[in-house]
C-alpha cells in the first residue's frame, strides 16, 4: 500500500497496554507480576471469533474461587519459622525507613536590599498591597528605608504618604515584608534573635500608643485600630515580638487611656485573659484595672464589673493583692476577702500578739461613742472573726460594762444591745438600717452558756479587770429583760454543783462569798413568775415565813421615798403654763425657788463630788442604796416610776433633777425615758431644759434603748426658730418662752444625730454681734432693772429695746447691761436669767463673744463683786454659753498670765469649782443652794461633756504653773478629782492627746508631768513611763498615749520591750509624723536583720503594719535593703507564719530593694498556699523592670516550680528563637511545578525544625477540605510505607544558590 504521498506504506502497530511511568509494578524485582489494573495476554492463541464478538473468557487463577485459605494461612504464619521471618521483615523495613529520611537542608539566600526613588517605592507598595503580584517578584529586591513605626505606617495605609484610597496590606504579605527585613537587619547587625524581638517589640508598642492617641474620627480610627490589632496578634502567633510585653503593655493602656479607646482595649485585654491570667503579676495587674474601670457607673463599667467576677472565678489566688476597699465594692467572696486582709496586715492576727495587745484595740472600740450597729460590726465581725474569738470578744464586753475603771451609764446597756445584735447575726437574721444583711461567719453557740460560762470566771477573773459586782447584776438583769439571759438556768447550775444549800442556817453564813453567789442575790428578775421568786427566797433564806431582810429593807426605803418626795402630803400643783408670763419667785436667786423641798434636803455641805453627794441622797435614802440591785428595780418598777407618772404634772425642775438622779444612779434607764417622754408629752416647758441636757449626756444609752427616734420626736419642736413677724407687728419675748429651750434642743438632737443619721441636725447657732457705741444701752439698762424688780411685767421688759434694735443686737446689749449691773453688786433673778435665754433662743445667737470681751475687760478693771458668775453658769445650763470654750479661752490664759494680786482670781476659782470640779462653797454666787437643785444638775451634766474634747489637760497645766494666792486649795480640788480624772483618761485617751496639742510645743514636757502627777498621785519629778500597764486591756491605750507623748517632747529612742507591747491601732490614731515613724520602722528592721531571734520584733513590725493606713512606711532605705537582704537567712529562725509576716512587712517599707528577688525565689521553692499568696503580693508591687528580668531569668535557666499551682509565678511568654522565627522565607522563591509523585520532591528543612523531629516523607498524603479536593486519590499515588524508597529514587541533588528552581528528575526503575 501506498499512502497519499507515494510513500511505502507502513504495517500498523498493534497496540500495546503499557502502564502509566508513575505507576510501580507489584514487585520491582519480578516483573512478570505485572502492573496492579494492568492484565497482559502472554503467550496465547490468536483470539477465535467468539472471542472477538463475547470477550476472552479467562480461566481462573485458582481451582476454586470460593474455598477460603484462611486456615492454612493461619497455620503456616502462626509456625516459628513463619513469625521469625516476618520478624525480620518488620526489622528490615524499621531500618530502612530510619535511614531512608528524604531531607534536604535548604539554605535560604538573603535578597539584597536597594535603595529606590519615591516613585518606585511607592510602586513598590501598591504591588505590595496587591495580593496578585507573587512576592517571589517582590523579594528579588527589597528597598531600604522601612523600619519601626514607618513600616507599620506604611502597612496600615498600603501606601507612603497614608493615601484615603489606598487599601492596609493584607496580613500574610505584611508579615512576610516585617520577617524579611527583620532577617535582613539581623544578618547585617549579628544581633541576638531576642535582644532583636524585644527591640522590634518595644516599636510596635510604640507605634501602637500613637496609634491609641491619634483618635480623631471614630468610623476610620476603627478600622485602623481592627487592622493594627490583628497584625499584633498575628505577629504574637508567628512569635515576632514578645507576648509578655505585649500583656503588660495592654494592661497598662487600660489603666491610662480614656473615652472610647478604653472599650477597644478591654475588648483586646479579654481575648487575651487566658493567656494573662497564667502570669501572676500581670493578671493582679489586669484586676487592679479591671475594678478601677468597674467603679465608674457607665455601660464600660458594667462591662468590666462583669470580666473582673470572671477573671476572680479563673484565678482567685490573684484577688488577694487587690485593695481591701476595691475587693469589697466588686463583692468578692468573703473568703478571699478574708485572706486579703490577713495578706494586708501582715498575717498579723496569725501571730498570736498576746491577748491584752489585741484586748486593748478592742476595749478602744468600745470606748469611743459610735452607734449600736456599727460598734457591732467593728467589735464582733472584725477580720479575724470566728467561734472562739467571738466567744472572747463578749467576755471582754462584760467586763467593759462591769468594771471601775470605765466611766458612763451607757456601758451595760451597749453591752446588752450588743449581745441582741449578736443573737440575731448568729440567727442569720440581722439586717442593717440600710438593708445589709450580715451573715455570722462562724457556727453559732450558745449565748446563754457562754454567759454562765463567764460568771464561773469571775472569781479568778474579776479583780484582774477590777470587777463591780453590782454593775454585774446589773447587766445581767438587762439580758434577762432581753431574754439572752435566764436566772433560772443559773440558780440550778448552782444548785447542781451544791453552791447553795436549802439548811437552816444563819443568813451571814450560809454561803460562801463567792461571785456566783453574791450575784445570785443581786440579780434583778424582770417579769419573774412567782414561783421563781418563791425559789430564790427559799434559795437564799431557806423555808422562813417571817419578813426577810431584803423585804424589810424595801418597806423602809419607799417609806424613805415618800418622805423625800413629799407624797405622804398634798403634792404642790403644777406650775402655771410658761405660754403667758410665769409665777417666779420674787426673791434673789440666794432663795432657792422650791422652798418645801431644800427644806427637807437639809443644809449643803462644803464639797461634793457628785450628784447624789451633792443633793445628800446617801443620807436622806440610806436603805435604798443598801438594798441590793433586785429590790432596787423592784421598788423602781412597782413604786418609783407608777407614782412620779402619775402625778407628771406636779414634777417642777428641781423635783425632776431628783427623780433623774435617782434613777440615773439605779441605772433605770428605760424608767427615766418613760418620765421624759410624759413630761415632753405633758408640754412641761420648765423640765425641757433638764430634759435636754439628759438626753445630750446619755445619748449611748437612748441609742443602745432604741429610744433615739422617739425622744428626737419629742424635743425637735423646741428646736424650730420663732417664724418673722410681719412688718407691723411688735415682738413680745415673754421671761420664759420656748426660745430659751431653743439651743439645748438642738444639742440634744445633735448629740443624738452622731448615733442615728436619722434624726436632723442643725447648723450651729452664730455669735451674737458686740453692742456698737451707738446701740441704746438706756433701754437695756432699763429692761435689766425690770427683770431684777420682783413682781414687775418681766414679759414686756425688752418690747422696747426689740423694736429699737435687731433680735441679736438686743441680745448682745442684754447680756452686757446684766453683766454691768450684777458687777456692781446687784443680784441676779429668775426672770433675768431666762428672759436673756429666751431672747437669745429668738434671735437664735450664741454669746460667747460678747461674754468673753466683758470677763476680759471686767479683769483689765480689777472688778471684784462675783455675783455676775450667777449669770454665765445660768447661760451654760441654757447652752448659749459654752463651757468648753469659756475654759479654754479665758480661764486658762488667766491662770496662766495672771499675777497673785490680781483681783479676778476669787471670780475665776469660783467659775472653776462650780463649772469644772463640782464643789460648792456655802455663800458663793454659783454654789448648790443659790443656783437651786434643777441648775446644780444641769450644770453636772455640762461638765460631763467637758473633758471628752480636751481631756482638762490645758487646765491642768495652767493650774500647775498658775501663781494662785490659794494654789493649796487648787492642788487639794485637784487630789479629791483624781480618781475621776484618771478614769476620764482611760476611757478616753483621745481626748487626753488632743489636750496635749492643745498646749504650746515649749510647754508639752510641764504638761506631761502634770498629768502623770495625776496619775501618779504625786507631783515629782517625772520617771520614765506612768503607773499604767502596756499589758492590760483598760490601760493598754493610756499607757500607749505616754509613748507617743515622749516621742513628742523626746527624741531619745524607747526601748525594744516597751515598743513590743504597745497597742500600734491605737498608737497610729494619734497622727505620728514622719519624723517619728521614720525612725521606729528603722529601729524595728535593723533589730529584724541582726537578731537572732527575730520573733518579738516580727510581730511588733506586723502589728505596726496592720494599724497603718498609708501607702509606703517611712524608713532609712538602707534598713530597707538590709532586711530585705536578711530575709532568706530569717526563714531558717522563725516559723512560716513569722518569715511570711516578716516579707509583706518589709514590702510594706520598700519595694524597689533589688535582693527581692532572692526572696522570690525561695518563696516558689517552698511553694505553699501562703506563700503562693506572698508570692503574687511581692510580685504586684515590685518595679516591673526587676520583676520582668527576673522572670526570663529563670526561663533561660530553665528553672521551674516545684509545684503546678503556682506556675504562674514564674511563667513568662517569650518568642521562639530557635529556629529563628525571621528566617521563614519560603514566599520568597518561586513556585515549584507538582509533581504526582510526591516522592519526587524533597522535602526542604528551611528551618531544621523537621530534622530536629527526624520527620520523613510519605507516599500518602492526607485530604484537607481547607485547601480544596486532592487532584487524584490516594491510593493512586501509593499503597506502600516507603519501605523501598533508597532503591526506588535515586538520591536527591542538594539545591544550589540559584534563585531559579530546579524539577527533580523522573523517576526510574531499579535494575533488578
Amino acid at each position: 500500500m501506498s499512502d497519499g504521498g507515494g510513500g511505502a506504506a507502513r504495517a500498523p502497530v498493534p497496540y500495546q497496554l503499557e502502564p502509566p511511568p508513575w505507576r510501580p509494578a507489584l514487585h520491582h524485582s519480578d516483573a512478570s507480576l505485572g502492573t496492579p489494573g494492568i492484565r497482559k495476554l502472554h503467550g496465547m492463541t490468536p483470539p477465535s471469533e467468539h472471542t472477538l464478538r463475547h470477550g476472552a473468557t479467562l480461566p481462573p487463577l485458582v481451582p476454586s474461587e470460593t474455598a477460603s485459605m484462611q486456615t492454612h494461612m493461619l497455620d503456616r504464619i502462626g509456625g516459628p519459622a513463619a513469625l521469625q521471618l516476618l520478624g525480620d521483615l518488620f526489622e528490615r523495613v524499621r531500618d530502612k525507613r530510619r535511614s531512608g529520611a528524604q531531607l534536604a537542608g535548604a539554605p535560604s539566600p538573603l535578597p539584597s536590599r536597594v535603595t529606590l526613588n519615591d516613585a518606585k517605592l511607592s510602586e513598590y507598595v501598591h504591588q505590595l498591597a496587591d495580593p496578585t503580584v507573587p512576592l517571589y517578584r517582590l523579594a528579588e529586591r527589597i528597598p531600604h528605608g522601612f523600619r519601626g513605626a514607618r513600616l507599620l505606617d506604611m502597612l496600615l495605609h498600603g501606601s507612603l504618604h497614608g493615601s484615603s484610597t489606598a487599601r492596609s496590606v493584607p496580613l500574610s504579605r505584611a508579615l512576610w515584608l516585617i520577617r524579611i527585613i527583620g532577617a535582613l537587619e539581623l544578618d547585617a547587625t549579628h544581633k541576638d534573635v531576642h535582644k532583636y524581638t524585644c527591640d522590634w517589640t518595644v516599636r510596635v508598642l510604640h507605634w501602637m500608643t500613637q496609634l491609641v492617641a491619634s483618635l480623631r474620627e471614630p468610623t476610620a480610627w476603627a478600622s485602623q485600630w481592627s487592622y493594627g490589632t490583628a497584625l499584633v496578634d498575628r505577629m504574637v502567633q508567628e512569635s515576632l515580638i514578645e507576648p509578655y510585653m505585649l500583656y503588660r503593655w495592654i494592661i497598662t493602656q487600660l489603666g491610662k487611656a480614656h473615652d472610647g479607646v478604653r472599650a477597644c482595649l478591654l475588648q483586646w485585654a479579654v481575648l487575651h485573659t487566658p493567656a494573662i491570667l497564667g502570669h501572676a503579676a500581670l493578671g493582679t495587674a489586669l484586676l487592679s484595672a479591671l475594678g478601677d474601670l468597674a467603679a465608674e457607673p457607665s455601660w464600660l463599667g458594667q462591662q468590666a464589673d462583669i470580666h473582673f467576677a470572671a477573671c476572680v472565678k479563673e484565678a482567685p489566688l490573684l484577688c488577694t493583692a487587690l485593695p481591701l476597699s476595691m475587693l469589697a465594692a466588686r463583692g468578692v467572696p468573703e473568703r478571699l476577702q478574708t485572706q486579703a486582709q490577713l495578706l494586708h496586715g501582715s498575717l498579723a492576727p496569725l501571730l498570736s500578739p498576746g491577748v491584752d495587745i489585741v484586748d486593748a484595740v478592742a476595749i478602744s472600740l468600745l470606748d469611743r461613742g459610735t452607734s449600736t450597729t456599727t460598734l457591732f460590726a467593728d467589735y464582733f465581725l472584725a477580720r479575724h472573726a470566728s467561734a472562739a474569738v467571738a466567744q472572747h470578744r463578749l467576755f471582754l464586753l462584760y467586763h467593759w460594762a462591769c468594771t471601775e475603771a470605765r466611766m458612763g451609764h451607757h456601758r451595760i446597756f451597749v453591752a446588752a444591745a450588743l449581745v441582741q445584735l449578736l443573737d440575731e447575726c448568729q440567727a442569720q437574721r440581722l439586717v442593717l438600717p440600710d438593708g445589709r444583711h450580715l451573715p455570722c461567719p462562724w457556727t453559732p453557740f450558745s449565748l446563754g452558756d457562754a454567759t454562765l460560762q463567764w460568771i464561773d470566771s469571775l472569781d479568778a477573773n474579776g479583780p484582774k479587770h477590777h470587777l463591780h459586782v453590782t454593775m454585774a447584776a446589773r447587766l445581767l438583769g438587762v439580758l434577762a429583760q432581753k431574754e439572752l439571759f435566764s436566772y433560772a438556768a443559773l440558780l440550778q447550775r448552782l444548785m447542781a454543783r451544791g453552791d447553795v444549800r436549802a439548811i437552816s442556817e444563819l443568813r451571814t453564813s450560809r454561803h460562801s462569798a463567792t461571785v456566783p453567789i453574791r450575784l445570785l442575790r443581786k440579780i434583778p428578775i424582770p417579769r419573774a413568775s412567782i414561783s421563781l421568786q418563791q425559789q430564790r427566797r427559799f434559795t437564799i433564806y431557806g423555808a422562813r415565813t417571817s419578813e426577810s431582810y431584803e423585804e424589810a429593807t424595801k418597806r423602809r426605803a419607799i417609806r424613805e421615798l415618800r418622805r423625800l418626795f413629799e407624797w405622804d402630803e398634798v403634792v404642790p400643783s403644777a406650775l402655771p403654763s410658761c405660754v403667758s408670763s410665769p409665777m417666779l419667785s420674787s426673791a434673789p436667786l440666794s432663795v432657792p425657788s422650791s422652798p418645801n423641798l431644800s427644806s427637807a434636803l437639809g443644809a449643803q455641805p462644803h464639797g461634793a463630788t457628785d450628784l447624789l453627794n451633792g443633793f445628800q441622797l446617801h443620807q436622806r435614802l440610806p436603805h435604798l442604796w443598801s438594798a441590793s440591785p433586785y429590790i432596787q428595780a423592784r421598788i423602781v418598777d412597782k413604786f418609783l416610776l407608777p407614782t412620779l407618772l402619775n402625778d407628771v404634772s406636779g414634777i417642777h425642775p428641781d423635783r425632776f433633777a431628783l427623780a433623774a438622779t435617782l434613777l440615773t444612779s439605779l441605772h433605770a434607764m428605760e424608767a427615766l425615758a418613760k418620765l421624759m417622754c410624759a413630761l415632753l408629752d405633758g408640754h412641761n416647758l420648765m423640765c425641757v431644759v433638764s430634759i435636754c441636757h439628759t438626753i445630750a449626756a446619755h445619748a449611748r444609752v437612748w441609742d443602745a434603748l432604741d429610744k433615739t427616734s422617739s425622744l428626737a420626736d419629742l424635743i425637735s419642736p423646741y428646736a424650730l426658730a420663732d417664724a418673722p413677724l410681719l412688718p407691723g407687728i411688735t415682738r413680745v419675748v415673754p421671761a420664759t418662752g420656748r426660745g430659751m429651750t431653743l439651743a439645748l434642743a438642738r444639742h440634744a438632737l445633735a448629740a443624738l444625730s452622731d448615733l442615728d443619721e436619722s434624726v436632723i441636725r442643725y447648723a450651729p447657732l452664730p455669735q451674737a454681734p458686740l453692742p456698737s457705741a451707738l446701740s441704746p444701752v438706756a433701754l437695756a439698762t432699763e429692761a435689766v432693772h425690770v427683770l431684777l424688780t420682783p413682781s414687775a411685767a418681766w414679759d414686756d421688759a425688752c418690747t422696747a429695746l426689740i423694736a429699737a434694735v435687731p433680735l441679736d443686737e438686743a441680745a448682745s446689749l442684754l447680756c452686757t447691761q446684766a453683766l454691768n449691773l450684777l458687777a456692781d453688786g446687784h443680784f441676779a433673778s429668775d426672770a433675768l436669767l431666762t428672759c436673756l435665754a429666751s431672747l437669745a433662743g429668738t434671735a437664735g445667737v450664741c454669746l460667747d463673744l460678747v461674754a468673753h470681751t466683758w470677763i476680759r475687760s471686767a479683769w483689765e478693771r480689777q472688778a471684784t463683786e462675783p455675783a455676775w458668775t450667777t449669770l454665765l453658769l445660768s447661760l451654760i445650763r441654757f447652752g448659749y454659753l459654752d463651757g468648753d470654750r469659756l475654759v479654754q479661752e479665758v480661764l486658762c490664759p488667766f491662770l496662766r498670765t495672771a499675777h497673785p494680786s490680781h483681783a479676778g482670781w476669787s471670780t475665776c476659782i469660783i467659775l472653776l469649782h462650780a463649772l469644772v470640779f463640782t464643789y460648792t462653797v456655802p455663800g458663793s454666787p454659783c454654789s448648790l443652794d443659790v443656783m437651786g437643785h434643777a441648775c446644780w444638775y444641769d450644770v453636772t451634766l455640762v461638765r460631763m461633756n467637758l473633758g471628752l474634747t480636751d481631756g482638762f489637760v490645758p487646765l491642768l497645766h495652767a493650774l500647775d504653773i498658775c501663781q494662785a494666792p490659794s494654789s493649796a486649795d487648787c492642788t487639794q480640788l485637784l487630789q479629791k478629782c483624781r480618781p475621776q480624772l484618771r478614769t476620764l483618761w482611760l476611757s478616753y485617751p483621745d481626748a487626753v492627746w488632743h489636750g496635749f496639742q492643745a498646749v504650746d510645743a515649749q510647754r508639752r514636757p510641764e504638761a506631761l508631768r502634770a498629768i502623770q502627777a495625776v496619775l501618779d498621785g504625786s507631783s515629782n519629778e517625772r520617771t520614765d513611763a506612768w503607773s499604767l500597764r502596756l499589758d492590760d486591756a483598760f490601760e493598754g491605750a493610756l499607757a500607749a498615749l505616754d509613748i507617743r507623748m515622749r516621742w513628742d517632747v523626746s527624741t531619745e529612742p524607747l526601748p525594744s520591750p516597751v515598743i513590743w507591747r504597745a497597742p500600734m491601732d491605737i498608737l497610729l490614731r494619734w497622727d505620728l509624723p514622719p519624723a517619728i515613724v521614720a525612725p521606729f520602722t528603722t529601729m524595728l528592721l535593723m533589730e529584724l536583720a541582726a537578731s537572732d531571734r527575730p520573733g518579738p520584733t516580727i510581730v511588733t513590725l506586723a502589728r505596726f503594719v496592720q494599724a497603718w493606713t498609708g501607702n509606703l512606711i517611712p524608713c532609712d532605705t538602707k534598713a530597707a535593703t538590709r532586711a530585705v537582704t536578711a530575709l532568706p537567712a530569717v526563714a531558717s529562725r522563725v516559723s512560716r507564719d513569722e518569715w511570711l509576716s516578716a516579707i509583706l512587712s518589709v514590702l510594706r517599707c520598700t519595694t524597689t530593694a533589688a535582693p527581692w528577688v532572692n526572696v522570690l525565689d525561695l518563696l516558689i521553692q517552698s511553694a505553699g498556699p501562703w506563700e503562693a499568696a506572698v508570692a503574687v503580693r511581692v510580685q504586684s508591687v515590685l518595679p516591673p523592670a526587676t520583676l520582668d528580668a527576673w522572670l526570663y531569668q529563670r526561663l533561660s535557666s530553665s528553672l521551674r516550680c516545684t509545684s503546678a499551682s503556682v506556675g504562674s509565678l514564674t511563667r513568662y511568654d517569650s518568642a521562639r528563637t530557635s529556629p529563628s522565627p525571621w528566617t521563614q522565607l519560603e514566599a520568597m522563591y518561586p513556585p515549584v511545578e507538582p509533581n504526582r509523585d510526591p516522592w519526587a520532591c524533597p522535602l526542604l528543612d528551611r528551618t531544621g525544625l523537621l530534622s530536629d523531629l527526624h520527620a520523613q516523607k510519605t507516599r500518602e498524603t492526607m485530604p484537607s477540605i481547607q485547601h480544596g479536593a486532592p487532584p487524584w486519590l490516594p491510593s493512586e499515588q501509593s499503597y506502600g510505607d516507603g519501605d523501598d524508597a533508597l532503591s526506588r529514587y535515586p538520591a536527591v541533588l542538594p539545591l544550589t544558590k540559584r534563585r531559579r528552581s530546579s524539577i527533580s528528575p523522573a523517576p526510574k526503575r531499579a535494575r533488578h
